[in-house]
């Protein structure tokens, strides 16, 4: 009984570990989450004053991000509108959109797997981050690249 106490405590401690880990990248991803609804309203708000037509009003492009299902394919229908047509990097668009997806359910995961022995939920963690680190570098191109075209743009309207 003493030693089942201790195999309890010890694999609590790794939960608890574990759970206080993910909820720092929790925090982490909050911080990013809200810049991207700031930089989205701004972005679909500015193209909207160039005549730019978009697939959904600043608000709802903003809110995209967050409403359940929807969420699926709102941010990549924005991004996408925010290139002109003839300028739109589509293969990078795609490979965003599809490491952010994968993303977002490799972090699911991690949320049962903070109950698994310390070096599975390390594990668990590593394959879930790996999508996130590249749709992350592929969405801070994206970034750069919209907002330029966007200031190229009202520099000769």
């Amino acid at each position: 009984p003493e030693e089942q106490v201790e195999i309890f405590f010890d694999n609590f401690g790794a939960i608890g570990g574990g759970f206080a880990a993910v909820q720092l990248l929790n925090l982490v991803a909050l911080a990013v989450l809200v810049m991207r609804m700031v930089w989205t309203y701004r972005m679909v708000k500015a193209a909207q004053t160039l005549g730019r037509g978009g697939t959904r009003e600043p608000g709802l492009a903003c809110a995209g991000w967050i409403i359940p299902i929807v969420n699926l394919w709102f941010p990549y229908q924005t991004m996408r509108d925010l290139f002109p047509k003839n300028e739109r990097p589509s293969n990078r668009l795609t490979t965003w959109w599809i490491t952010y997806v994968v993303g977002l359910v490799g972090v699911g995961t991690t949320v049962f797997a903070m109950f698994l022995p310390l070096g599975a939920l390390i594990g668990v963690a590593t394959l879930a981050a790996l999508p996130t680190g590249i749709s992350a570098v592929l969405e801070r191109r994206l970034v750069t690249d919209a907002t330029a075209l966007l200031r190229r743009d009202v520099d000769t309207a």
